[in-house]
């Protein structure tokens, strides 16, 4: 009998729900586990357990080396991106050495904020190319300018309309410092440089519907992103900056076409090549004209026939000119050999 009972109690225990005493909540169990934990995260964004530091690197004024203020450049904290550019640009100004020997560094570094969604960092580091670009050789500059072209080509077709302007004003600073890379193939396909650049314009300016060339009849192509109506302030930094564009590319399509005109036109010395050395066109033309002078108007014929004797009127042209016609030369050769 008891046996039954205590049966039917363990039964009624099991649907049963337990009474709890007022302000006592539910006794864990003696064999229960606790699970639960707690996480704390630790930032450490000038210091590196992987790497010695060095004691001799140069440093800002809150001890941080190029090295670190690179890495800062990737930080999530707006502040630590933009507070990074002002101490590359404190660091290279007391060291411009750095600028040379990291410059590669250094620029894919700077390339990756030119579409930073933060305006702040982004006029941080105009700002900062503005300064550093003049003072790097333009034949230095010239290896980095893909990877320079292709991230503000892409800033160009960005959803946000006002990095779209401010890639714009980074293509101004690029026209005063690489303009022949920037227009180069302007006219071409759109694999080169300045084709990608002259898209990003008219997809800004919502001008990029291409119409069907040489009497083609295909239906009409949108290439424009743009979806607002930009205001008449940034219509002005576009325009401008589109006018550079033209001015540069118009140019050097100009200066092409001289240097090919004179280097076909010239039959003596070709000196095509060095015009990009001078600073304008008359400058070159009267380098060329000192350098191939016109012996017409000295009535010496261009060939003479050799003869064992040399014809002692003759004496008086040799050595009156800085180019001598190569008859000439042979005379003066001749001269001298026999008087040996």
């Amino acid at each position: 009998m008891p046996k039954s009972t205590k049966k039917k109690k363990d039964k009624a225990a099991d649907f049963s729900k337990a009474k709890l005493k007022l302000g006592k909540g539910k006794q864990l169990a003696s064999n229960a586990v606790d699970t639960s934990y707690k996480a704390r995260s630790i930032a450490l964004p000038s210091q590196s357990i992987a790497q010695e530091s060095q004691s001799d690197a140069p440093t800002t004024r809150r001890r941080l080396t190029f090295e670190d203020l690179i890495s800062h450049l990737k930080h999530y904290n707006t502040s630590n991106r933009k507070d990074a550019i002002f101490g590359l640009r404190e660091l290279l100004e007391g060291n411009p050495q750095l600028i040379r020997e990291n410059l590669t560094s250094l620029i894919n570094g700077c390339v990756r904020i030119i579409g930073d969604e933060d305006a702040s960092v982004r006029k941080t580091l105009l700002a900062f190319l503005n300064w550093l670009l003049p003072r790097v050789p333009q034949d230095e500059l010239q290896p980095h300018s893909p990877i320079l072209l292709l991230f503000t080509t892409s800033a160009l077709t960005h959803i946000f309309p006002e990095i779209r302007i401010d890639a714009i004003r980074f293509l101004n600073v690029f026209l005063e410092c690489i303009p022949d890379i920037v227009t180069e193939g302007w006219t071409q396909n759109s694999t080169t440089h300045g084709r990608r650049v002259l898209d990003g314009y008219l997809g800004v300016l919502s001008a990029g519907t291409a119409y069907g060339h040489d009497g083609d009849t295909r239906p009409l192509q949108a290439t424009s992103t743009a979806s607002v109506i930009l205001s008449p302030g940034s219509k002005v930094v576009v325009l401008k900056s589109l006018s550079s564009f033209l001015k540069y590319a118009i140019s050097r399509e100009n200066n092409n076409r001289e240097a090919s005109s004179i280097a076909s036109s010239s039959s003596n010395t070709p000196t095509w090549f060095m015009r990009s050395s001078f600073s304008s066109s008359t400058a070159f033309e009267t380098f060329n004209s000192l350098l191939q002078p016109s012996f017409t108007d000295l009535n010496i014929p261009s060939a003479r026939q050799w003869a064992p004797e040399m014809d002692p009127t003759e004496d008086q042209f040799v050595g009156q000119f800085p180019l001598h016609p190569p008859s000439i030369m042979m005379r003066g050769v001749f001269k001298t050999l026999t008087s040996i």
